[in-house]
């Protein structure tokens, strides 16, 4: 794809976990930490490819893996969010301010759309980075979720954007299915995942360092 088309976007929707903040690996620890309290064990390779999801698609997912029936998928999700939420200290990746920043005096619209619950994203975003988004879309403002379409065409309604003239940044393979589907483009960055997950974005760059140069030019 050119390049051109990239830097021509209007809006720029950017997932949050992995993305814009480091928070991966307290999502994994939060996650193992419920499982085990249900006499389950998983490892990374079984949630990272999951990331994107809502809270409760995460819980069905791992759950099937390990037989559970619904009351424990649930109790699993809810388990999760407050493991997470009593001691997990995440922080906002070093590049995203100089990115939005760069974005914001170039003229783009920005949005940020995650898969984590509104009372996560409270919990986690510091309030000098949501002021850089005109709108934030969270897993309890639609009804379904990444992989689904709804949550990036939800966010350009709101931006009033056409989706073709939106870009999405991203770093896992469902949140790509879900840019797609939504007619973006989308940049994907190897955060968490390597490159050979990450085949469906239309480019895939090492660091979010290099978004900057892929939107704006040098």
């Amino acid at each position: 794809m050119n390049s051109a088309d990239f830097r021509a976007c209007r809006a720029v929707l950017f997932d949050f976990d992995g993305v814009i903040a480091d928070t991966m690996a307290a999502n994994f620890w939060a996650w193992k930490s419920a499982f085990a309290e249900l006499g389950a064990e998983i490892a990374p390779e079984m949630y990272y490819p999951l990331e994107g999801m809502s809270p409760a698609g995460v819980a069905q997912a791992l759950g099937r893996l390990h037989g559970l029936d619904e009351p424990a998928v649930g109790r699993a999700a809810a388990l999760k969010e407050s493991a997470f939420l009593a001691g997990q200290e995440c922080g906002v990746f070093p590049a995203v301010r100089p990115l939005l920043e760069r974005l914001q005096a170039a003229g783009k619209i920005l949005g940020l759309v995650t898969g984590a619950s509104k009372m996560r994203l409270d919990a986690t975003l510091p309030d000098d980075i949501r002021a850089f988004f005109d709108v934030v879309i969270t897993a309890d403002a639609v009804s379904r979720c990444k992989p689904a379409p709804d949550p990036f065409l939800r966010a350009a309604e709101v931006l009033g954007a056409d989706p073709a003239s939106c870009v999405v940044v991203e770093n896992a393979p469902l949140g790509i299915a879900s840019a797609k589907c939504a007619g973006m483009r989308c940049v994907a960055v190897c955060s968490t995942l390597g490159a050979e997950f990450l085949r469906e974005a239309d480019i895939v760059v090492g660091d979010l360092g290099d978004v900057g140069s892929v939107l704006l030019g040098s």
